[in-house]
């Protein structure tokens, strides 16, 4: 579902670039008069001395994926969903910094045992960057390299009886080449090709006795490479106000200058992040929802417009994933639920559009599954025992109300809060345990504190 998600949300921001640059060409309100009604110079997309922050995702292809053993690195749907963002700074009209980060979480798995962990990837790498804008500077190439730290860890555990460790922090290269098209002079979205080099990270794999396949107990010390190289998509949003600006009144991160919400229709995406707090987590019969860490992580993105002053319309598209519970078995599935949810927007701009309360309220569809299914488990060294089989309703209704604030940092770029409620009906379940089957239901409705990076075209 999460490689759905992110799908779906690369194929519209990179369709945005083109429908903004043709709605640019048709208001000539951008390149011939300020939108306070004052004449200004032509748009500069000149992005020396601004700070950003930039989104990207995309595919990761390790050029080795052997583990330990016959264990070897796998992906769901063969794509490794590779998952970062930056924070730079450009120093001149050619340089800058960047601090890079990204992760992944793909399965480690064998011919014999089938999966046994996942393994966890997460790199931070400071960066040079070097830019050479084209033409006017709407189109900029660029290169990165930088050396930093890999985290890796290996965890939740498939089989208690299969040990497998390696080392937790090792260092990290990065080089990278790709370009951008700026679509507004605080936006631009682009495409790159990105290289991590990673040392060898000695791994050792030990199969105990009472194995979940039976197998004999076993052991390999051995090696393993993440080096990798990875297409991504990214969009990069720049603080503070825009180059056309006079030098005076310029700001680096909060612009002096509107105006920022706007009456005319603006077409927007944002991301969004938090914690759908269920308050209802009998799955039936002693089986149970957890959300892993206390916190059930909820992430998407939306796009949308504004039509008028104050009323607008919007699809949000997110997922999140909850551990399925058993006493004395502990997690051995999960619960992924996908929601797409098209809704209303009601916003009414306070101190000159750079403060907007607003008001939310929609009903959309959702799509939940069980995955990460795990056969036996031990218990007890003495015995084992099977998990249960699990059914759900694959597809229900849903509905949100719900109300946030945004605050304008500059005319294209607005952070906020969200606070809404999803309601979801009661999803029937069934529990098979051998020849005995109990029936239950099941409910995923409550809050939703949410944080919102919204970008905004033209």
């Amino acid at each position: 579902m999460q490689v759905r998600t992110a799908g779906l949300l690369v194929g519209v921001l990179m369709a945005t670039a083109t429908w903004a640059d043709d709605t640019r060409h048709d208001d000539t309100r951008h390149d011939d008069t300020r939108h306070d009604g004052r004449d200004a110079a032509p748009t500069s997309y000149d992005d020396t001395g601004r700070p950003y922050f930039a989104f990207q995702v995309g595919h990761q292809q390790l050029l080795d994926d052997h583990v330990a053993g016959d264990l070897a690195i796998d992906t769901p749907h063969g794509v490794d969903l590779w998952l970062g963002g930056m924070i730079g700074y450009n120093l001149s009209r050619h340089w800058g910094i960047e601090l890079q980060a990204e992760g992944t979480e793909p399965d480690i798995r064998s011919k014999s045992l089938g999966k046994v962990k996942e393994f966890s990837n997460i790199t931070i790498t400071p960066a040079l960057r070097y830019r050479h804008p084209l033409g006017a500077g709407r189109v900029v190439m660029f290169g990165t390299a930088g050396l930093g730290a890999s985290l890796n860890d290996i965890n939740d555990t498939g089989d208690p009886k299969v040990k497998l460790t390696t080392d937790e922090f090792s260092l990290v290269g990065s080089l990278g080449a790709g370009f951008e098209y700026f679509a507004v002079p605080n936006v631009a979205f682009g495409l790159g090709v990105y290289s991590l080099i990673h040392g060898d990270l000695d791994t050792d794999l030990q199969v105990l006795a009472g194995n979940r396949r039976g197998q004999p107990p076993s052991s390999d010390s051995s090696t393993m490479n993440l080096t990798s190289v990875s297409v991504l998509a990214h969009v990069r949003v720049f603080l503070g106000d825009p180059p056309d600006v006079e030098e005076e009144k310029r700001r680096k991160f909060l612009a002096s200058e509107g105006p920022f919400d706007v009456d005319d229709p603006r077409f927007y995406f944002y991301l969004l992040g938090g914690s759908l707090m269920v308050q209802d987590d009998e799955f039936g019969d002693g089986v149970e929802l957890e959300a892993p860490g206390g916190v059930n992580w909820t992430l998407g993105g939306a796009v949308g417009m504004n039509l008028t002053r104050h009323w607008g319309a919007e699809v949000q598209l997110f997922n999140f994933e909850l551990n399925v519970d058993e006493s004395g078995l502990g997690k051995f599935a999960e619960l992924s639920n996908f929601t797409v949810m098209p809704q209303l927007r009601y916003r009414y701009p306070f101190c000159g559009g750079r403060l907007v309360p607003f008001a939310t309220g929609g009903v959309g569809v959702a799509f939940n599954g069980l995955n990460d299914k795990r056969g036996r488990v031990d218990v007890f060294e003495a015995g084992s025992r099977d998990t249960p089989d699990l059914d759900i309703d694959g597809t229900s209704v849903a509905g949100v109300v719900g109300v946030g604030v945004e605050y304008f940092v500059n005319h294209h770029l607005s952070l906020g809060l969200a606070v809404p409620y999803y309601f979801y009906p009661d999803l029937d379940t069934t529990i098979v345990r051998g020849a005995s089957v109990a029936h239950s239901k099941v409910n995923l409705s409550g809050p939703a504190p949410m944080l919102h990076v919204r970008v905004y075209l033209p």
